[in-house]
């Protein structure tokens, strides 16, 4: 079409009939728009007058290059519109008449098709022309046109962007950006220059999988080609990406990010504690835990979103996984939380005849079948579970010491002293009086190969742990640990058992065979450098 492209189409546009501001007096006034919805163009006339100041025809001119490739007025102001515009045969200008007539404080409507020159491409076009009169073919009175000027968007190269990703967050809670603030969407060309020409509106709406209502989605309008979204809100916990939206844009997705379902602190300092803590242990379906006194590397303890979801009785709704529970927070922090917790698994018949495959046979003497626990760690989609480890201790990650004196990247003789500035309350460890231990600096787990006074001799950087290789500071705490290396690959595994044993459940009501539930405790230590989500569930023989 020699430079020219075909930028909107004819659509059906719904008429819209909307109370209006009145004009003072009998001031014949209207004023007019264009905007791209739906493939088209739409020019919508607004009689702002009073009285019986009725529009009963009105022209629109359209910039230089732009032309009208079609015209048809919108119900229920049906009109005639000359000269008949198309493809083969656009017009620059139209003129429209009624022989009604549109009232006062009432809007009528034409859908247009428009092309518009290359150069435009993601621009503001300039001012359309309109003028509207009292009479048939442009005669009787003039109206006075209240503006804004008429324009319209070529969106061609156009594109939406989110100037700030969405950061996790807690339920019902205001969501912020990854940098902080309010969450930003704006219009930019495909140069990357932000189209400051456009203040339409913008919504965002929830792109999943999290099932949450999401709400202060808009539409907010722009201001200078961004649009601003600080009320955002989730109903529900899970993993979400938004989505957004304006009129003659492609919508655009944002990065997934999390809302957890609350915020826990380190104990002694409330909330700590999670799940159905003031439930009966014994009781199936039952699950608790909190957050220890210390992280594992012995940094300040800041709060920390969490979810901790119990599937024990229901399967997870996503994965069909039951009989388990799931513990998870926000790695982004930086933080290495520590957490205990316990559940009380479905009841099971102890070994009788009746077990097949299942049963310890054939004495059948009503012992519970042996069971192990498993466990998944830096699960992605649907858990890999392995069976778990038994913790090499029954207490959870505190200061044996600090460090005396800094050491680097390779050295091997620590010199320490008592732990120092440790908060009233808090737990501290006694180093074993004999033999090879762990110890944990920071991040970094280090075997303790012999001590001497108030001197240790150390192997560097076990179980995977401490790469890059890194120096520490004098007074960083040396920390005891509960976890175990694995025994095939030699890396540490960040769950553990520390507790795994049975109740009795009274007698199967179908059968009458006697039932017992499995008690798992596990100690979860945090390291959000490799780790995203743990679940625990009772496995299988």
């Amino acid at each position: 079409m020699n430079g020219i492209r075909k930028l909107f189409l004819l659509a059906a546009v719904a008429m819209m009939l909307a109370p209006l501001t009145p004009a003072y007096g009998a001031t014949k006034q209207y004023n007019a728009t264009l905007s791209p919805t739906a493939g088209c163009a739409t020019f919508t006339l607004n009689n702002l007058s009073s009285g019986n100041s009725v529009i009963k025809s009105w022209t629109l001119t359209a910039p230089t290059g732009y032309k009208i490739t079609s015209a048809a007025t919108v119900a229920p102001y049906s009109g005639t519109i000359s000269p008949a515009c198309s493809v083969a045969s656009p017009c620059t200008s139209i003129q429209v008449n009624y022989a009604t007539g549109i009232q006062p404080l009432t809007l009528a409507q034409v859908a247009l098709g428009i092309t518009a020159p290359t150069a435009s491409s993601c621009s503001q076009s300039p001012v359309w022309a309109t003028a509207a009169y009292t009479g048939n073919n442009v005669g009787g009175q003039p109206f006075q046109d209240q503006g804004p000027p008429t324009t319209l968007a070529n969106t061609t190269g156009c594109a939406l962007e989110f100037v700030t990703q969405p950061g996790n967050g807690q339920v019902n809670t205001a969501i912020t950006s990854t940098v902080g603030g309010s969450i930003q969407v704006r219009v930019k060309d495909s140069g990357g220059i932000t189209q400051t020409w456009f203040n339409g509106g913008i919504t965002l709406t929830s792109a999943g999988p999290g099932t949450g209502t999401l709400t202060g989605g808009g539409p907010a309008n722009a201001v200078s080609g961004v649009a601003s979204f600080s009320q955002l809100k989730l109903s529900a916990p899970g993993l979400y990406a938004l989505s957004a939206a304006a009129s003659g844009f492609t919508s655009t997705t944002s990065n997934q990010f999390t809302i957890f379902a609350g915020v826990l602190n380190c104990q002694p300092t409330p909330p700590f504690e999670f799940g159905d803590v003031a439930g009966d242990e014994d009781q199936p379906g039952n699950a608790a835990g909190l957050r220890w006194f210390w992280n594992k590397d012995g940094l300040s303890c800041i709060p920390l979103l969490y979810s901790f979801n119990n599937y024990i009785l229901t399967p997870d709704p996503i994965t069909g996984i039951g009989n388990a529970v799931q513990l998870t927070w926000d790695t982004t922090t930086g933080q290495h939380p520590a957490f205990m917790y316990s559940a009380t698994f479905k009841p099971e018949d102890v070994d009788n005849a009746n077990k097949g495959a299942d049963s310890l046979g054939p004495s059948n003497y009503g012992w519970p079948v042996p069971r192990r626990a498993f466990v998944a760690f830096n699960t992605v989609g649907a858990p890999n579970f392995v069976p778990g480890l038994a913790c090499i201790s029954n207490k959870l990650p505190a200061p044996y010491a600090s460090l005396q004196t800094s050491i680097g990247p390779d050295d091997t003789v620590l010199t320490v002293t008592s732990p120092q500035n440790v908060p009233a309350g808090y737990p501290t460890a006694t180093f074993p009086a004999s033999g090879q231990f762990p110890i944990v600096i920071g991040t970094e787990r280090m075997l303790v190969t012999g001590v001497a006074g108030n001197q240790l001799t150390v192997s560097r950087r076990q179980g995977g742990t401490g790469l890059p290789a890194v120096g520490h500071d004098a007074s960083a705490y040396v920390m005891s640990t509960p976890l175990p290396l694995d025994p095939n690959s030699g890396m540490q595994i960040p769950i553990c058992v520390v507790k795994h044993g049975w109740v009795a459940e009274g007698l199967n009501p179908t059968t009458g065979v006697p039932q017992i539930s499995w008690v798992t405790t596990v100690f979860d230590l945090g390291d959000s450098s490799w780790r995203k989500a743990e679940v625990l569930r009772p496995p299988l023989r």
